[in-house]
């Protein structure tokens, strides 16, 4: 489509009715169209209507739009909520960041205070999201950032929500990474981490649920880190626990404290 040609389609869009412009924004992001870009979001957003900004919060292409609409209104939790969800930020400006990241700078006070504060819903569809920045649950999983402005609660539901997150737990096959492929590297660095927590986290029933359901997702064969954990540390010791072991080895089953000593040791 030649140059004036978009000028003319653009007009048509913003001229349209909302729920036109809403089907154009979903159409836009599922088939990657071109646009006027950050400028025409920006149109967009200057049109001030809730429906047309939660489509825009769900699929808007710029990492500014994103932020301008998650930072628009502290109280509006269906907006936050929308960006979370974006899984496009990044893509069309070739960012190395995606969410959270692309809309928070690392490692900022800002930050620190959203997750502080952080809703569970939020905490959802942050870790739900299928392309959640790998630096931040590298980080995540290393215990820098994010992880000293929760609490023990919400860093047990974030790697459970995690585990069940297939873009990023099946985004991947270890055997066709490639040393050369950033996005490889830095998603061999996530699940490097993530059994590397087997070695510092708390060994107890709600760590050692939520460990046994991540590994049970994640690939098998990460060479140099399984093997190397202390897998004595997952040795039951709780009656409760032991109680537990007991039923689920006389119906031919691990336990997840048994189990995440299977997955640290392959």
């Amino acid at each position: 489509m030649s140059e004036y040609q978009q000028i003319i389609r653009e007009a048509q869009i913003l001229t349209s009715s909302p729920c036109e412009i809403v089907r154009y924004i979903e159409g836009r992001s599922r088939d990657n169209l071109e646009d006027g870009g950050e400028d025409f979001e920006t149109k967009l957003l200057c049109l001030k209507d809730r429906r047309i900004d939660l489509a825009l919060a769900q699929h808007c292409v710029w990492a500014e739009t994103a932020k301008a609409l998650f930072f628009r209104d502290t109280e509006d939790l269906v907006l936050k909520l929308s960006v979370l969800t974006n899984e496009k930020i990044g893509e069309y400006e070739g960012l190395d960041e995606t969410i959270p990241y692309a809309i928070f700078s690392k490692r900022s006070q800002e930050f620190e205070n959203y997750i502080k504060a952080i809703s569970k819903n939020e905490l959802h569809a942050l870790f739900g999201n299928p392309t959640i920045d790998r630096n931040f649950v590298c980080d995540f999983f290393m215990e820098k950032s994010a992880w000293h402005s929760m609490d023990e609660r919400h860093r047990v539901l974030s790697v459970r929500f995690l585990s069940r997150n297939s873009g990023f737990t099946a985004a991947y096959k270890p055997k066709e990474w490639r040393d050369d492929d950033f996005d490889d590297v830095r998603h061999r660095a996530a699940f490097t981490a993530a059994y590397e927590m087997a070695d510092r986290v708390p060994t107890n029933h709600n760590w050692a649920n939520a460990l046994e359901e991540l590994y049970a997702k994640l690939p098998n064969d990460i060479h140099g880190v399984q093997g190397n954990i202390d897998t004595n540390r997952w040795i039951a010791s709780e009656p409760e626990d032991l109680d537990a072991e007991l039923k689920a080895n006389g119906e031919g089953r691990l336990s997840i404290f048994q189990s995440v000593r299977f997955y640290c040791a392959l």
